[in-house]
């Protein structure tokens, strides 16, 4: 009877033995898949990051290729106000007599009481 009793209580003992067991493997996976998920959640966050950052830097770029293109603009549209036929003309006398030719034929064309 004795022996029956133990033997039924060695079967819970080990019947216990395999739940715990079985609980510390599956917590054990648990924490496996849990960290794998969260190892490739930082690789991700970390990669999204430097493709912030490489976005950020292109636009940045951009900006000052903008900047540098007004800046550019400007020039031009100061030189082309401060351009003249005087200018033009200075070292080139076949314009300079051309244009005074035209400026004569002007002045002719205008009655004389102007």
């Amino acid at each position: 009877m004795n022996s029956v009793k133990y033997k039924k209580e060695l079967e819970l003992v080990k019947k216990q033995n395999i739940d715990v067991t079985n609980f510390e493997r599956d917590l054990n996976a648990f924490k496996e898949k849990f960290l794998k998920n969260c190892v490739n959640a930082t690789n991700n966050f970390s990669k999204t990051i430097k493709e912030i950052d490489k976005a950020i830097d292109a636009l940045q770029k951009a900006k000052e290729s903008l900047a540098l293109s007004d800046k550019q603009i400007q020039q031009a549209n100061n030189k082309l106000e401060d351009l003249t036929i005087k200018k033009l003309t200075k070292n080139n006398p076949t314009m300079q007599a051309k244009f005074e030719e035209v400026k004569k034929s002007k002045q002719k064309q205008l009655p004389d009481n102007l």
